[in-house]
């Protein structure tokens, strides 16, 4: 399985890790089980590790996002980090998907290292000085 997802409770956050090849099933099974875990959890953070993501679904599959995320109910002042991919012929991909949340009123923003976005997500407790 291209994906993964796991709930962080030392530092309180949802995490997805994509890696390989991913289709636009493949992402919207781990949004789907993010989601869960996050209302288990009342979890307000994710983190969406793309680094060694290595191709992805096609626009079309990420403009639909938002919309799931209001079909779920998510609140939205969920905070979503995405870690942009070391493929950098889907950085465009990852900085569209941000796009198309923002604009639709989602904490959604990208980063280029983890400690980036702990510091965004308001937790530097994992990375020392």
């Amino acid at each position: 399985m291209p994906w993964s997802v796991d709930y962080d409770e030392e530092h309180g956050f949802v995490e997805i890790e994509y890696s390989g090849s991913t289709t636009g099933d493949d992402l919207r099974m781990a949004t789907r089980e993010a989601i869960a875990l996050s209302e288990q959890h009342g979890a307000l953070k994710c983190i969406v590790d793309c680094t060694y993501q290595e191709k992805t679904g096609d626009v079309l599959d990420l403009y639909e996002f938002p919309k799931i995320y209001e079909g779920a109910g998510l609140s939205r002042a969920i905070q979503l980090a995405l870690l942009m991919p070391l493929a950098t012929e889907l950085h465009e991909f990852a900085e569209f998907y941000e796009n198309v949340c923002v604009n639709r009123g989602w904490q959604v923003r990208t980063f280029r290292s983890r400690e980036q976005a702990f510091e965004w997500l308001g937790d530097s407790s994992g990375f020392a000085d």
